[in-house]
């Protein structure tokens, strides 16, 4: 009966055990999620600050607009590089992911499509412009500092929350401090919301997704530009899943 009794506290203390095991790895899975979020939201806001920092120099000096706005052909040899950069790398995604390719696509694609930006700002209204690329760049500084405040698991609720409390300061920024219409602040604070959301739902999607998509083998380097495609065929998905559901409304 003792003997049984001990058995029986053994089993108990294995089960115990294996049960903590299958909790620390669940915290440990998640945890490498998370961290792969951050490291990925970390190298899009580097891509976004050098893009709002030249999109700046272009609205602060006048000689760079001109330049800009009289090099066309700039415009379009940085977009066919940009274009090109991001397609090589969604085609061939694992040969980038490692160093030093991914940073060679990172590079590349960081000051091509600053100058694409930077040209169109120059063609058009530089305060709008300025405005369109800080809110984009706030947006992902904010998901990349709500990705700090969790350990287990990224959440919608949260990040609509820290996505709102960005597009919220640029909108009063802006507004105090500028003379921008507020048909412009309303028009590029949803445009940043729709995007900020593809970009949530595309980023979670992949991360949450269980062993469908392992983020050890992932590279949040050469993926920060890869993301942009993905988040184009979201939306084209989207645009098709709108349009089917008009067409059965319709019938």
């Amino acid at each position: 009966m003792f003997q049984s009794q001990l058995e029986q506290t053994g089993r108990i203390s294995q089960i115990q055990q294996n049960v903590v095991g299958e909790v620390c790895n669940f915290e440990n899975q998640f945890n490498s999620r998370v961290v792969y979020s951050r490291k990925l939201y970390q190298y899009l806001l580097i891509q976004m600050i050098v893009i709002s920092l030249f999109i700046y120099w272009v609205y602060a000096s006048p000689s760079l607009d001109s330049y800009l706005e009289g090099k066309p052909w700039l415009f379009w040899l940085c977009l066919f590089i940009s274009i090109g950069t991001t397609t090589m790398a969604l085609i061939f995604r694992k040969d980038v992911a490692a160093f030093p390719w991914n940073w060679v696509v990172f590079v590349t694609f960081t000051l091509s499509i600053s100058v694409v930006c930077g040209t169109l700002v120059a063609l058009g209204d530089s305060v709008i412009g300025l405005l369109v690329f800080s809110s984009l760049a706030s947006m992902v500084f904010f998901l990349f500092m709500y990705s700090l405040t969790v350990k287990r698991r990224l959440t919608y609720q949260g990040s609509i929350l820290f996505i709102s409390a960005s597009i919220l300061l640029i909108f009063e920024i802006f507004t105090i401090f500028t003379e921008v219409s507020l048909f412009w602040l309303s028009s590029v604070s949803l445009f940043a919301f729709l995007l900020a959301f593809l970009l949530i739902y595309d980023t979670y999607t992949n991360v949450n997704s269980g062993d469908q998509y392992d983020v050890n083998q992932a590279d949040e380097v050469s993926g920060s530009v890869i993301i942009y495609w993905d988040v184009i065929l979201l939306f084209l998905k989207m645009n098709e899943l709108i349009k089917d559901y008009l067409v059965r409304e319709r019938n």
